[in-house]
């Protein structure tokens, strides 16, 4: 850069000297220096290369990695809401619907806390009742839509326990205070580009009061419980 000024210098100063040389009067102080700068921006602009463009920044993802368990990063929390039906004829029908909250623990392992809302449509009084539960959910496998690696879709398997309170003995002849202990399979699915998944399964829906009221007054209900619902990141 210097070099390229120091030429433009003497290019200005030889004119200077040639303009007084054929009697043409002299260039003021002013007029020298502004041509000086003239040339020399003239001069730059030729040698200059073009700025290079700075490339797009990409797009930051806003993708959540379902299922990625890593220690010492936060835990990602998902909210779950959906309903399920069981029927176990002459016990009657159950139906609940339920909120649960989830994170994962460990590879593909998820632990859920679910609260619930119940109708047992039973002879001779249906009634209703509240539950809560602890689950474990293993998704033994998944994969991308299309082929390749991701997490559009899982399998898993699970377990847990819960407690279910009724306003009325459940099944009749029971008590009002059972324990539930569930066990099935199930699947996820994102929907479209969004971070929402529908989920189903079915599962095994056991009710009984585990004798805590003597052998003859235990009841119990063993049933499939298909249920169906939505899960999203919080």
């Amino acid at each position: 850069m210097k070099k390229v000024i120091f030429a433009a210098v003497v290019v200005a100063s030889g004119g200077a000297a040639t303009a007084l040389g054929q009697g043409v009067e002299p260039l003021s102080a002013a007029a020298t220096t502004g041509l000086t700068l003239d040339v020399s921006a003239s001069l730059l602009a030729m040698v200059q290369q073009p700025e290079t463009a700075a490339p797009p920044a990409a797009a930051a993802s806003t993708g959540v990695p379902f299922g990625d368990f890593k220690k010492g990063q936060p835990y990602v929390w998902y909210l779950s809401v959906g309903a399920g039906f069981a029927a176990d004829g002459d016990p009657g029908t159950h139906s609940d619907a339920f909120v649960a909250a989830s994170t994962f623990i460990g590879e593909w392992l998820e632990v859920q806390l679910e609260g619930s809302g119940w109708y047992f449509d039973q002879e001779p009084d249906s009634t209703f009742g509240g539950g809560i539960a602890v689950n474990l959910r293993w998704h033994f496998w998944h994969g991308a839509y299309g082929g390749g690696e991701g997490h559009d879709w899982t399998a898993y398997i699970d377990a847990g326990i819960g407690m279910i309170f009724s306003g009325d003995d459940v099944p009749s002849g029971g008590t009002s205070v059972n324990f539930a202990p569930r066990a099935g399979v199930g699947f996820t699915a994102r929907l479209g580009d969004t971070e929402t998944r529908l989920v189903g399964g079915v599962r095994w829906h056991h009710m009984s009061n585990a004798r805590t009221d003597g052998d003859s007054n235990n009841p119990d209900v063993n049933a499939p419980m298909f249920y169906l619902g939505l899960q999203w990141p919080l």
